[in-house]
């Protein structure tokens, strides 16, 4: 019996989220824009 290896993604996103300050903000300092 063979096992094949399946690639995985391991995402955490501890306190990911919108609001509207900028300060510590990692979706606006993202700049996708």
């Amino acid at each position: 019996m063979s096992v094949s290896k399946k690639p995985m993604v391991l995402v955490i996103l501890d306190g990911y989220g919108y609001r509207e300050e900028q300060q510590d903000n990692a979706i606006f300092s993202a700049k996708t824009r």
